[in-house]
């Protein structure tokens, strides 16, 4: 299958060349628009996790959620690991 310019000639090739100079543009931006967001939930996510771990709790990686870190937490991970 033949794309852009060998298959339309110079307005296939305008038409690539516009596509991926919007690609440039919006895939930076996109990707900087999704880090701020990000950081935001970062720093709407920190006085709980403050609360959180002021009582104890610890992130657990594997559930994606905090739980208390005593004895039993760590028996059933040895358990389940």
């Amino acid at each position: 299958m033949t794309v852009g310019a060998s298959k339309d000639g110079a307005a296939g090739f305008a038409k690539g060349l516009a596509a991926g100079v919007v690609g440039a543009v919006v895939l930076p931006v996109a990707g900087v628009a999704v880090g701020a967001v990000q950081v935001v939930r970062g720093i709407a996510n920190q006085p709980e996790a403050i609360v959180n771990s002021s009582r104890g709790k610890v992130w657990d990686q594997v559930s994606q959620s905090r739980s208390l870190n005593n004895v039993l937490d760590k028996c059933m991970l040895r358990y389940h690991g």
